[in-house]
């Protein structure tokens, strides 16, 4: 235990010297207020709709604290929180951690993201289809598709669109990103650049331990379960280049994670462990943005004492182009995954979209996007029920403040 602690803490020490050497502190902390509220009304047809409204709104509101020094020989370092308004009216927090910035490099220790999905994800804007939002977000449609269910009449109402394996490791079943690892308690790298390009990595003990909680426990997943979202000992690998050629920038990524499934007192269960890799590019000329990814979750956390598991993936492709204070987009979305593991065959959420946003002062952007889905399940059909297959439109419309 004693030898541990010793390599844990030297371990440490040289990560600080790396980054930055020697330091002595400034006497003071500057301290950064940011973040972004949007407001969306929502208009949804679809052909399960049996006891829905039409119409919902709902809003966000996220603030970043960030306390920064710099040292005398260059070593930035501060902390990060960022606090957010959630359902049901609760606040939590989606980042907090604190940061080693030097000539070697950036460390990160706290509750975070990994690697791929903060710094090649929607927030950086750099190896996916470009996001036209006022607040650079995907998917937001699905927030406003409720989950299907059986009704009192015993008819299918919603779209097989959430919940699953899908909501597991990701955010929905077409995000594409990354989040096996959870925005949990977790130790992150990244590397200057280099001739274009950027490395990087990190590694989470658990996903289901963030903030001050402590969770020993080995077996903590649900006897029997279908899935888990529950891994241990979870090691991301990744990489980014961007690099500008006249007129054109090109951005390319691709980042890899495995980790430990966690198993049950129960020995029929084979939770299968977290194997993810994501691609992704992005083309920039002028006004104009292209980008494509791929991402790939294998068979994790699902569990193989079911018949009916199969492999959940994701791809997307899309493209922006700025006009003055206007932006246009189009975008592809798709997603397949095994539904429900004792049912032969799988779901899949197709997304087809188009939208713009008109930037009325800075900070302060409106937008419109329609979205086109169909959604095919794998739940069972029968006079009664009716098919669980759905399609639909949703309108959104957007206000959004960036500060």
């Amino acid at each position: 235990m004693r030898r541990s602690l010793r390599a844990l803490c030297a371990l440490t020490a040289t990560s600080v010297a790396m980054l930055g050497g020697a330091a002595h502190a400034q006497p003071k902390f500057d301290v950064t207020l940011s973040g972004n509220v949007w407001y969306e009304h929502g208009f949804v047809s679809q052909s399960n709709d049996e006891g829905l409204r039409s119409t919902e709104a709902r809003n966000r509101f996220r603030m970043n604290i960030i306390p920064r020094g710099v040292a005398d020989n260059g070593l930035e370092y501060g902390a990060r929180l960022r606090i957010r308004t959630v359902a049901g009216g609760v606040v939590d927090n989606d980042r907090s951690y604190l940061f080693l910035n030097g000539s070697m490099g950036e460390l990160r220790l706290g509750a975070q993201p990994g690697f791929d999905d903060d710094i090649n994800g929607p927030g950086a804007n750099a190896t996916r289809p470009p996001e036209y939002l006022p607040d650079q977000s995907f998917s937001q449609w699905v927030g406003f598709v409720p989950a299907i269910r059986t009704a009192t009449n015993g008819r299918y109402v919603g779209a097989d669109v959430a919940g699953g394996i899908g909501s597991t490791l990701t955010i929905a079943i077409i995000w594409p990103a990354l989040e096996g690892m959870g925005l949990t308690d977790k130790v992150l790298y990244k590397s200057p650049r280099v001739g274009g390009f950027q490395v990087g990595g990190s590694y989470t003990p658990r996903t289901d331990s963030v903030n001050t909680d402590v969770n020993r426990v080995k077996l903590a997943s649900t006897p029997a379960a279908q899935f888990t979202g529950s891994f241990q000992d979870i090691a991301e690998l990744g990489a980014n280049y961007v690099e500008t050629f006249n007129d054109v920038t090109v951005r390319l990524g691709a980042a890899y994670a495995y980790g430990k499934a966690s198993q049950t007192t129960d020995r029929a269960d084979r939770f299968s462990d977290l194997r993810e890799w994501h691609i992704g590019a992005q083309i920039n000329y002028g006004g104009l943005k292209f980008g494509a990814d791929y991402i790939d979750h294998g068979k994790s956390g699902q569990n193989l004492r079911y018949a009916y598991t199969a492999r959940f993936s994701a791809w997307d492709v899309g493209a922006t182009y700025d006009l003055g204070p206007y932006r246009l987009a189009l975008s592809y979305m798709e997603g397949t995954d095994p539904g429900s593991s004792t049912l032969p065959g799988n779901r899949k959420v197709s997304a087809y979209e188009a939208g713009t946003l008109y930037r009325v002062a800075p900070g302060l952007a409106v937008g419109l996007r329609y979205t086109h889905y169909i959604a095919r399940s794998d739940r069972t059909v029968t006079a009664s029920s009716g098919s669980p297959n759905d399609r639909g439109n949703v309108l959104l419309s957007h206000v959004a403040l960036n500060f």
